[in-house]
Parts: C-alpha cells; sequence; structure tokens
C-alpha cells in the first residue's frame, strides 16, 4: 500500500507539472513587432487603421508571458480613404498572458477583448469613449514567421520539458525505497 502511495504522489506530481508545461508552453508568445490594420467606429463614423504595434515581454519562473510595455501607432483614414489623423498609444500596465483569449480593461474603464489566434496573428477588439466620443475598433496584428519571438533566452524550471528530467532521480528513489 505504501508503494502505491508514493508511486501515485510522484505520478501526480509530473501530471501536475506536465500539465502545467503544456499549458504554457500552448499559448504563443506575443514579444516582438506587429503590423496593425483594423477599422474603427467613432461617433458612428467608419474609418480605417493602418500602423504598427511593439510589445516588449519576458517569460516569468511559471512559463507564461507577461507584457511589460503594448505600443501601439497607426494612421486613421476616413470612409472614403483620406487621411484623418495620427495616434500613438502606450500601455505600459504589466499583464500575464494565461490563455489565448483575454480581457483587459485600462484605467478609463476601455475594454479591449484579445485572442491570440497563432503566432503570426492576433484579433482585439476595443470598446470605450475617447475625447467624449464612444469609439469601437477591431484591431488584428499580423507579423511573418520569420519576425515571430521566441522567449528569446533560457527556460529552466517548470517551463521547461527537461524539469522532468530532474524529478526522474526523485521517481526512481521513491519506488527504490517503497521495495
Amino acid at each position: 500500500m505504501k508503494r502505491f502511495l508514493t508511486v501515485l504522489f510522484v505520478l501526480g506530481f509530473l501530471f501536475i507539472s506536465a500539465a502545467g508545461i503544456l499549458e504554457a508552453d500552448s499559448i504563443p508568445r506575443i514579444g516582438g513587432n506587429w503590423n496593425l490594420n483594423g477599422t474603427a467606429y467613432v461617433a458612428g463614423e467608419r474609418g480605417t487603421l493602418r500602423g504598427s504595434a511593439v510589445a516588449t515581454s519576458y517569460i516569468d519562473s511559471d512559463g507564461y508571458e507577461v507584457v511589460t510595455k503594448l505600443v501601439r501607432q497607426a494612421d486613421v483614414f476616413d470612409s472614403s480613404g483620406r487621411y484623418f489623423e495620427s495616434f500613438r498609444v502606450v500601455f505600459a500596465e504589466a499583464f500575464k498572458i494565461a490563455s489565448n483569449s483575454f480581457t483587459i480593461i485600462n484605467n478609463e474603464g476601455d475594454t479591449s477583448e484579445v485572442i491570440i489566434e497563432s503566432s503570426t496573428r492576433i484579433t482585439e477588439k476595443i470598446k470605450g469613449y475617447s475625447q467624449g466620443y464612444y469609439v469601437e475598433m477591431n484591431l488584428v496584428y499580423t507579423r511573418g514567421e520569420s519576425e515571430s519571438s521566441g522567449s528569446g533566452g533560457c527556460t529552466a524550471g517548470v517551463s521547461s520539458p527537461f524539469a522532468l528530467l530532474l524529478v526522474l532521480p526523485l521517481a526512481f528513489l521513491a519506488f527504490k525505497k517503497c521495495r
């Protein structure tokens, strides 16, 4: 019975560790440069956006990406295609990406629903107010496969598949003690 409980404990630990690895690693990384296109509705008027975005991020100790800064800049064109204005928005509140889809609410109460479709495509729907006008934006971020950035360095600990190799001696030791 003691052997069974020890093996069950070790297998449970391995399963929980592996589940954490797969979950963090299954979310595409968004750090790096992106092309930005989209539509905007401001006070009922439709416009289009073309620009770029840069996400600055790091991988934390549990393997998830933490975005520390997101800079968006774009030119806005009216419904007839004429240049209207440019904008630059800096979002510097750090947030952890623990899912392929998440919602961000800024200090003014504007909501941003983000879906990470792949390492080369993200969609975002923004709703809120700007200068007293109700604004809705549907944005698409894209980049080429060669532009996508990985974790940018060493991964050690739970986020690495090699972490399981660190646990194997513990499993063998537990199994040996039960004999």
